[in-house]
């Protein structure tokens, strides 16, 4: 606000340097909030999956998002390759379900599902990964209601676990407190 970037960004879209005007989000609802009213924008960047929709409050955010009609950008849809690994327990949950789709076609699925997603931001590391979220996009169908209760339930499984959800972004690193954090 203060060097009026949000100006200068008009600007170049006024004179077609610039097609679309939006940000990347990584705080807090209340400061979405402001952030959201405060100018006209064309989408918004956030973090959301199924286990993030209630521990990062990606629901609220997405809320937000979708009352003013802001397009979301999902970004984290898989959680960093988390939820392409989940114990037994919480694969048989979505097994019980569907058994055909993979644990990571689960999560996109469930981030594409949401009115005023347009577009679902998915790292791949090998070409089985590209291959399966081709599959998935493909012949897209958002989640039921069936499924949509095992996603519930493996997020709850998931959360039983103890595993601390990183997602490896390493924004951590570096701790200005002194923190000794692994790389």
């Amino acid at each position: 606000e203060k060097i009026g970037l949000f100006e200068f960004l008009a600007e170049k879209k006024r004179k077609g340097y610039i097609r679309h005007i939006g940000f990347s989000f990584h705080d807090t609802p209340k400061l979405l909030e402001e952030i959201a009213d405060a100018h006209p924008w064309d989408f918004a960047q956030i973090q959301l999956n199924y286990l993030d929709w209630s521990i990062l409050e990606a629901e609220k955010q997405y809320k937000i998002l979708n009352d003013r009609g802001i397009p979301v950008s999902v970004m984290e849809p898989v959680r960093g390759g988390m939820l392409a690994r989940l114990n037994q327990e919480c694969v048989d949950i979505f097994s019980q379900v569907d058994p055909a789709p993979s644990q990571a076609s689960w999560a996109l699925r469930f981030a594409a599902s949401f009115p005023g997603v347009m577009v679902v931001l998915s790292g791949m590391s090998n070409m089985e990964q590209v291959e399966d979220n081709l599959k998935t996009f493909s012949s897209f169908k958002p989640l039921g209601l069936m499924e949509q209760s095992a996603v519930q339930q493996v997020s709850a499984c998931f959360q039983k676990t103890g595993v601390i959800p990183c997602t490896g972004c390493r924004y951590c690193v570096d701790c200005p407190q002194g923190v000794n954090i692994a790389h």
